[in-house]
C-alpha cells in the first residue's frame, strides 16, 4: 500500500548515485541500473546493491538473472527445450507464459477452452465490453479500454502532453525533457 501511495504523492525515495535518476519503487531503480549502467564499473563492483542480491549466471553465455526461474527459461534458448505443449495443436514453448498467450490467441473460441479458461489461460480473463478482446493481465486490459474511451490519465508536468499509458509518458519525458532541470 505504501508503494502505491508514493505514486500518487510523486515521492521518489530511490535514487541512482551515478546519474541521479529517481524512482518511487526499488524495482524501478533496479530496472534503471540494469538498462543504463549494466556495464559501468561502479555498477559491476556493487551488483548486490544495484540488482538486489545474488544473481544466477547462464553457463553458456554468462548472462545473469535475478532468480532461478528466469535463468531456467533462458537456458532453454540454448538447449532448444520446449516443455510446454498445447493440447489442442502441436505448438510447444519454452515458457509457460508463451503457452498461455498461444492458448488465448489461437484457441479462445474452442469449447474446451471456454469451459476451462482458468486452467488454460492461467487466471481470470478480462473481456473488453466494446470489442470483446480478452486480456489475462488487468493492466493491459485497462490500457486497451482507453483506446476506446480516449482517456489519457498520464499528464506531463512540464508541458501539455497526455498519454494513455505510463510508459508513453516516460518515453516523452526522456525524448522531450531529458535536459530540463525540472524533470530530475
Amino acid at each position: 500500500m505504501s508503494r502505491h501511495k508514493r505514486t500518487h504523492k510523486n515521492e521518489k525515495p530511490y535514487q541512482c548515485d551515478i546519474r541521479g535518476h529517481m524512482s518511487s519503487q526499488k524495482d524501478g531503480l533496479t530496472r534503471h541500473m540494469k538498462l543504463k549502467h549494466n556495464n559501468d564499473e561502479r555498477s559491476k563492483s556493487n551488483k548486490d546493491l544495484y540488482i538486489g542480491g545474488v544473481s544466477y549466471k547462464c553457463g553458456t553465455c554468462n548472462k545473469e538473472f535475478k532468480n532461478k526461474t528466469n535463468l531456467r527459461g533462458h537456458e532453454r534458448t540454448h538447449t532448444g527445450e520446449k516443455p510446454y505443449q498445447c493440447e489442442f495443436c502441436n505448438y510447444k514453448s519454452r515458457l509457460k507464459a508463451h503457452l498461455s498467450n498461444h492458448m488465448i490467441s489461437k484457441h479462445k473460441d474452442d469449447e474446451r477452452f471456454k469451459s476451462n479458461k482458468d486452467l488454460y489461460a492461467g487466471g481470470v480473463l478480462h473481456k473488453c465490453g466494446t470489442c470483446n478482446k480478452e486480456f489475462k493481465n488487468k493492466t493491459h486490459f485497462r490500457n486497451h479500454e482507453r483506446t476506446h474511451t480516449g482517456e489519457k490519465p498520464y499528464k506531463c508536468e512540464l508541458c501539455k502532453y497526455k498519454s494513455r499509458q505510463k510508459i508513453h509518458l516516460r518515453r516523452h519525458m526522456i525524448s522531450k525533457h531529458k535536459d530540463d532541470e525540472r524533470s530530475n
